[in-house]
């Protein structure tokens, strides 16, 4: 904690059973656990969509000339007609969470 003063202390309920847990996060922890749920549930949506180039670039933070360059090794391309790429959401975030381990 930055600052021990803003803390809140938590006195008992006593109308809370002894199977309930009482956790106290700070705003960065609770931010993340929100993220992390986001996430969870954008990378579990049985819909996916396809993404031209540009949008994809700025997902992964990289730029247009690095994903022609790489498209033969991401899983996620989707080559349509004889010059028109996309993406596939779900496919690149599966990959991306392999990347991150």
């Amino acid at each position: 904690m930055s600052d021990p003063k803003k803390v809140i202390p938590i006195r008992p309920d006593p109308t809370i059973t002894d199977d309930t847990m009482i956790v106290q996060l700070s705003v960065a922890e609770l931010r993340l656990l929100i993220r992390a749920e986001l996430d969870e549930a954008i990378a579990n949506r049985s819909d996916d969509r396809l993404i031209d180039i540009e949008e994809c670039a700025k997902m992964l933070c990289v730029s247009t000339d690095w994903i022609y360059h790489a498209r033969k090794r991401l899983p996620f391309a989707r080559k349509i007609g004889r010059k028109q790429l996309r993406f596939s959401v779900k496919e690149m975030r599966k990959w991306m969470d392999a990347r991150r381990g």
